[in-house]
């Protein structure tokens, strides 16, 4: 039986309190705490920048910055790539979050539109809502929860530093 303080007790806060021998109690800690790295959820340090997909019996490797835009299909989602679609499995929020914040905004809860692709913003006929025109006449949904985050991340440069460059 283990007793309260002991360096080997079932707490390993309980251990470092009141046991005097520092050394054993973290290292009793480090052994309780370990976990194998592969079990761990993977950390994101950058975003994706490329994607593969199946096609066929293939693989294809996407660049990111190729996806004109992506909406979503249950547990999947459509990559939009020029006239080519590509089902990939994910949810929309898990791609969001991998998309570089820089090339990609999220404007609807079933759409992320490429930023460089946009080329127009109507108004639609239900309220508040509206219509993004991409480059190659492709129309997506912009809900009013997304607006705003759109137009500030479409006033801002690559670098990150805000622009008033107009493309036409």
């Amino acid at each position: 039986m283990l007793r309260r303080g002991h360096a080997r007790a079932a707490d390993p806060a309980l251990a470092l309190r009141a046991d005097s021998r520092p050394a054993r109690a973290v290292r009793t800690i480090h052994r309780v705490g370990e976990t194998d790295r592969h079990d761990r959820a993977p950390q994101i340090d950058e975003y994706l920048a490329r994607l593969v997909v199946k096609s066929g019996e293939r693989f294809l490797v996407l660049r990111a910055e190729e996806v004109d835009w992506v909406d979503s299909a249950a547990n999947y989602v459509q990559l939009h790539v020029g006239r080519n679609t590509f089902l990939l499995r994910s949810t929309m929020k898990e791609l969001d979050r991998r998309l570089s914040p820089s090339l990609f905004a999220r404007v609807h809860r079933t759409a992320v539109v490429n930023l460089d692709q946009v080329r127009e913003i109507v108004p639609s006929r239900l309220g508040g809502d509206f219509t993004i025109l991409l480059r190659d006449g492709t129309q997506v949904p912009l809900s009013r929860a997304y607006r705003e985050r759109l137009f500030a991340r479409l006033m801002v440069g690559r670098a990150g530093k805000p622009t008033n460059k107009v493309e036409r």
